[in-house]
């Protein structure tokens, strides 16, 4: 992605990019989304994040089969387990949840229609949810 020289303009950035994943965004949520990972520094744009983390993506050939991960899944079957999926999402897949659902039915799902990656999480819904499903880790 192009370093963006205003927030404005990065918020354009977004939208040509991710225009498929959030169809009903406006101009005020791509602003609101840029402004999520976006700061201003120095009289610039800079990432909010280290933009190292993307490093852990180096070695994965996508020409190739992701290794199976169904055995660390499984590892899971006795603590709380919730989903956050969106609907959009070019990440997790409907396929993948299904499949998961199949293994584990009573995990907590929730799914965010018209969102791809990443999700929002900033309805008063899905922060209830979310709250509720740590309360019940506790």
């Amino acid at each position: 992605m192009p370093t963006p020289r205003t927030f404005e303009e990065g918020a354009d950035i977004l939208r040509r990019l991710s225009a498929a994943q959030f169809p009903n965004f406006g101009a005020g949520e791509w602003l609101q989304q840029f402004k999520r990972t976006w700061k201003k520094a120095d009289h610039r744009v800079v990432l909010a994040y280290d933009p190292k983390l993307a490093t852990i993506l180096d070695g994965i050939d996508l020409e190739r089969p992701l290794e199976n991960l169904w055995g660390q899944f499984d590892a899971l079957a006795r603590v709380p387990l919730m989903v956050i999926h969106g609907g959009n999402s070019d990440i997790l897949s409907r396929e993948t949840v299904a499949a998961m659902r199949a293994r584990r039915p009573d995990f907590d799902l929730i799914e965010v229609p018209d969102q791809g990656h990443p999700l929002l999480l900033d309805g008063p819904d899905i922060i209830r949810r979310i709250a509720g499903f740590v309360a019940l880790c506790k």
